[in-house]
């Protein structure tokens, strides 16, 4: 039986290459006879992002389509209080009539990779519903407890995961109502996006299991300990949801999900350069920027430079194999000393300051 799914993402051009980490563990996990569909909603992807992005095709035959949007073709939506999140997220909030012809289709965020199959989550039985999704984790700690109040709602989802019922939503008018919660709302959004579709879909929502988007972010905060104890057993989409994502934090929970995918796509020395190690020259630069802290602390150069290196190696000494792994850890170690020595430099000239002022 071939089991076709229609997958929707909104991306803009610096956001590429996790869509492709993304892409990439949806297609390794896949199953005889599934066939994809992918649309990329975004505001502007460049020639050679595409041709990496299409090269996962040489893991399994996809079918891709880019549908470009700007700014000016949705309704002004504020500006999510989260820098991490993008305006093009707000895309997604059209796809009932991007896509007319599509009656169902499965909304991700690009933070996130797949570690089953997805058949499962695209196969549940929406009839009856706008959508289906994960209750949101943070709402078991109360934090939307406020916004719920002021709206209106009985639960709070997140919808970085999203099976849409297209169909429905063009039959009762859910992209209007979307729209009409900005100026009914307007004063109590948070993340307008997420916002906007809880108050539209209010009542219409089929929860689904937390296995399906486990919120790293969250999993020592607000998850019940049984809740958490189940989702860890069998995650089947991992969601780097929040600030914290896994090339900028390699040491956050599950990164190694994210890193295993990662280092499989076209990007991978790009998400190395760009997401975890800023240029020194930029370190430096806001070294300069604070003279007094730089006359305070007279090794702040030499210290955050030769940390920074560290834990590049040290990232390294886990993610590569053979003896580049090997001489990783020897560099790491080297790099672990010299930043002792300079400790040890730096506290050995102020004990001759003082004693100098005695």
């Amino acid at each position: 039986m071939l089991k076709s799914m229609n997958i929707s993402f909104t991306v803009n051009e610096a956001y590429v290459k996790y869509l492709t980490v993304a892409m990439r563990s949806i297609l390794d996990n896949a199953e005889d006879g599934e066939e994809f569909r992918f649309y990329v909603i975004n505001s502007g992807i460049g020639e050679d992002s595409k041709r990496k992005l299409e090269s996962l095709k040489s893991i399994r035959d996809f079918y891709i389509e880019y549908i470009s949007l700007s700014a000016g073709d949705i309704p002004p939506i504020p500006e999510n209080s989260n820098a991490h999140v993008s305006q093009e997220t707000n895309f997604r909030l059209r796809i009932s009539s991007l896509k007319p012809e599509l009656d169902k289709i499965l909304c991700l965020d690009c933070d996130l990779v797949a570690v089953s199959s997805l058949w499962n989550l695209y196969n549940t039985n929406i009839d009856g519903y706008y959508a289906a999704c994960a209750v949101d984790a943070p709402s078991y700690g109360g934090c939307n407890d406020g916004f719920m109040s002021a709206v209106g709602l009985k639960q709070y989802y997140n919808t970085g995961v999203c099976l849409i019922n297209l169909k429905a939503w063009r039959e009762n008018g859910v992209e209007k109502k979307i729209f009409d919660g900005l100026s009914d709302f307007a004063g109590v959004l948070r993340f307008p996006d997420q916002d906007l579709l809880n108050i539209a879909l209010k009542d219409h929502v089929l929860e689904i299991d937390h296995q399906w988007n486990l919120f790293v972010g969250c999993l020592d905060l607000f998850y019940p300990a049984e809740v958490q104890k189940f989702i860890l057993k069998n995650p089947k989409i991992i969601h780097w949801a929040g600030r914290e994502k896994p090339w900028k934090y390699p040491e956050i929970a599950l990164s190694d999900y994210f890193w295993k995918y990662a280092r499989q796509t076209p990007f991978y020395e790009e998400i190395l350069q760009k997401g975890l190690f800023p240029p020194q020259q930029q370190v430096q630069q806001v070294i300069r920027e604070v003279p007094a802290v730089r006359e305070k602390i007279g090794y702040v150069d030499d210290y955050l430079l030769t940390k920074l290196k560290y834990a590049k190696y040290k990232l390294l000494s886990k993610i590569l194999f053979g003896k580049k792994r090997v001489s990783c850890r020897q560099k790491r170690k080297e790099l672990k000393r010299e930043m002792k020595r300079i400790k040890s430099c730096y506290r050995m000239q102020e004990a001759e300051k003082k004693a100098a002022d005695f």
